[in-house]
């Protein structure tokens, strides 16, 4: 029998859930329904307590976000614990029947973690996802009419090269989680990296202050990282001035800089 004729078999079905959840720049997570190893895709999917809601279909759901629910004290819950991670985290949920001789796996559902809630009750982890096509029902503007640059720095529209702005040092000295001292970092000027940001082991944080070789990042990673070897990047105030001087960019500068700075609506003509 197809998949086709088993999924809409009485008798005939035997399903299994396959729940990829992939956290950019980080771990791969990978859970089934059953008891049973599967493999699919060259990985293994493991077996694990979880459960979803009901997926819809119409129109209308695709800004509904979807309960998926697991242990509250797996590895994947544990990263939502203290913080959100940095990083996106996407899932995809397939969907087979032990029945089926030609091994149909369908992807059921596609999305992006938006939010984590722990049930202390029942041990459980609330994992609310939105569906991709969600992320294509906003209108934003990429660019508006200011004076500040309007590119993210380092990326394609940018076009400063990140390698000749970073440094690589140990992790010397904690004053606490979230102010530490990078070796190497002095000799750049102090605020250099100042809303950059440092990464470790795949996860980031956003700097808020840098000040010789001591930085504070505005939430501390999930890990002790004294000791340990991180990567500081430069930050950008996306000002025309630090285009220009700091990155020698000014040819992708992307804002208006003689925006005029009094509103006559406000201040009169």
């Amino acid at each position: 029998m197809s998949y086709t004729a088993i999924e809409s078999s009485i008798e005939s079905g035997s399903p299994v859930e396959l729940y990829k959840f992939v956290v950019a720049g980080g771990s791969t997570y990978y859970f089934a329904t059953g008891s049973d190893t599967i493999s699919y895709g060259g990985q293994s999917y493991v077996p694990t307590v979880v459960t979803r809601d009901t997926i819809s279909n119409d129109s209308k759901s695709r800004m509904e976000v979807l309960k998926v629910t697991v242990p509250g004290s797996h590895a994947l819950a544990q990263l939502y614990a203290n913080l959100v991670p940095a990083f996106m985290t996407t899932v995809n949920i397939y969907r087979m029947h032990r029945t089926d001789t030609s091994n149909t796996v369908v992807n059921l559902f596609s999305g992006v973690v938006r939010m984590v809630s722990f049930t202390e009750k029942d041990g459980t982890a609330d994992i609310g996802v939105m569906p991709v096509s969600g992320r294509f029902s906003r209108n934003a503007p990429r660019y508006t009419f200011q004076s500040l640059c309007g590119n993210i720095l380092y990326d394609r529209w940018c076009k400063v090269d990140k390698t000749l702005f970073n440094v690589v040092g140990a992790v010397s000295s904690m004053t606490s989680a979230v102010q530490f001292t990078v070796a190497g970092l002095s000799a750049q000027p102090d605020q250099w990296s100042n809303s950059g940001y440092v990464i470790y082991g795949g996860d980031y944080r956003l700097i808020i202050n840098q000040t010789g070789g001591v930085i504070t990042i505005i939430t501390p990673f999930s890990v002790n990282i004294n000791g340990l070897t991180v990567t500081v990047y430069a930050g950008c105030d996306h000002s025309q001035t630090s285009c220009n001087m700091k990155f020698n960019n000014g040819v992708n500068f992307r804002g208006f800089p003689s925006v005029p700075t009094r509103n006559p609506f406000s201040s009169g003509v």
